[in-house]
């Protein structure tokens, strides 16, 4: 008896807990302020796959051609806005802009 409610004391106390995070949405974590200057100024030239990666999660879309690598990310506040980031041999060397 006195362990079902140790058991049941315990399942109460995670539940409450699985509450407190709150779940965000890719847009609410990832798009706020998407300006061309503060993308400019999160990622300059150099920025590293990796850094791009745990800023922004994975992209929606990527191609690779020879040692150039495309990758496209879709957001912002009307999920409108588009930058793709281009990288030579794992770093940034370019970013365009859609929509900004």
């Amino acid at each position: 008896m006195k362990a079902i409610a140790i058991m049941a004391v315990g399942t109460v106390c995670l539940a409450g807990l699985s509450g407190c995070g709150t779940t965000k949405s890719y847009s609410e974590m990832y798009v706020h302020g998407w300006t061309r200057e503060s993308m400019d100024k999160r990622f300059p030239p150099g920025t590293t796959e990796r850094q791009v990666v745990d800023r922004l999660g994975y992209p929606y879309r990527a191609s690779k051609a020879d040692r150039v690598e495309r990758w496209d990310y879709a957001g912002g506040k009307t999920s409108q806005q588009m930058v793709s980031f281009v990288f030579r041999d794992g770093k940034l060397v370019q970013k365009t802009y859609e929509n900004f």
